[in-house]
């Protein structure tokens, strides 16, 4: 595939732009394709602006199809991390959503809920639940300038188990916050 079919299948996995780039822009903490004379070069770029070489190439349609392969390997590890289930001796055995949103008000958590809709805001991304044919479909939503692309990270049929993931991912993602701000 050429860079511009590898635009448009990047587009459909959701992968925010922050995280690459296609057309050789510099931009830290990055996967960077770069053309360079005659040979293609993927790198990443760390926030301090030092490389690490991840592929040479001489043809276009290698360098992408690496690329793209690259960055459907990170976007499943990152499914992945997110994905774990109620264990049967779980408190959250029969919770709804309203049992998560009086947790997530003590937990001083921003977020927009209507029917069947819910939006929990952080620093970076905000995450969002939709019931969608009987099911829960959550997703991360990158508040990026450029865009608001959703990422569908899981699926869920029960509503008690979807409760549940959520409430810990958002422990985890506040204690993130609060030591990226203690450190800055």
């Amino acid at each position: 595939m050429r860079v511009k079919e590898l635009e448009k299948k990047i587009e459909e996995l959701g992968i925010d732009d922050l995280h690459y780039s296609l057309y050789g822009e510099l931009k830290s903490d990055s996967i960077i394709l770069y053309q360079n004379y005659n040979k293609w070069e993927i790198f990443y770029m760390d926030e301090r602006g030092s490389r690490k070489q991840l592929g040479l190439f001489d043809e276009e349609e290698q360098a992408c199809n690496f690329l793209y392969e690259l960055l459907v390997k990170d976007c499943d590890e990152r499914r992945k991390e997110l994905a774990s289930e109620l264990d049967a001796n779980s408190p959250w055995k029969g919770k709804t959503i309203k049992d998560l949103e009086q947790d997530l008000n003590k937990l001083k958590l921003r977020f927009k809920s209507e029917l069947t809709y819910l939006e929990i805001f952080f620093f970076q991304e905000s995450i969002v639940l939709r019931n969608e044919n009987q099911k829960w479909n959550l997703y991360i939503k990158y508040l990026s300038y450029s865009n608001n692309k959703e990422m569908l990270i899981k699926t869920f049929i029960h509503e008690d188990t979807m409760c549940n993931f959520l409430y810990k991912y958002c422990l985890q993602k506040l204690d993130f916050e609060k030591a990226y701000f203690y450190v800055q």
